[in-house]
């Protein structure tokens, strides 16, 4: 095993909400084969404590990738920093939470439901939001029509939501 990464598949700098401090960088090498027939993914986290290239095991090279994710995202976690990258914010980089295969296929199933119920909850209130919003905003927006308010005269025009 080669205690380097090469080039990177992979990178995100992320800032931390202390300020001065450097800016932690995330990268995650491509997956190999090894002798044994096992496949190593590694990573590297630089600018935090820990340090050091990390070589994550999988059965093939998208376990492998996979789970060098689930590792990277705990590390960031267990730093207990709080990082911002272009996108968002938080303790994990952005990096997915993954679901243990080995809590079996029903209990999977049911957190994918309740996860996608989610989402498809919070997008519907998000797009009523949006809607609402640009009613609001619809209402406040002044325009010149002569028809309505006379020439010259500013006028409010009420627009009717969209649905979609």
């Amino acid at each position: 095993m080669r205690n380097e990464i090469g080039t990177p598949v992979a990178t995100r700098r992320l800032k931390t909400e202390i300020s001065g401090s450097p800016v932690v960088e995330l990268r995650i090498g491509k997956p190999r084969k090894e002798a044994s027939g096992q496949w190593t993914c590694p990573f590297e986290i630089a600018g935090l404590e820990q340090g050091g290239i990390t070589f994550v095991r999988g059965i093939d090279a998208l376990q492998a990738l996979v789970l060098t994710f689930v590792a990277a995202r705990r590390v960031l976690r267990e730093s207990k920093r709080k990082f911002s990258w272009i996108g968002g914010e938080g303790y994990d980089g952005g990096l997915p939470l993954s679901i243990p295969e080995v809590l079996g296929t029903s209990f999977v199933r049911k957190i994918e439901r309740t996860v996608e119920r989610e989402l498809s909850t919070r997008l519907a209130a998000g797009k009523r939001r949006a809607r609402l919003l640009k009613v609001k905003e619809a209402d406040s927006i002044p325009s010149k029509c002569g028809s309505i308010a006379g020439p010259g005269r500013t006028s409010m025009i009420r627009r009717s939501p969209r649905w979609t």
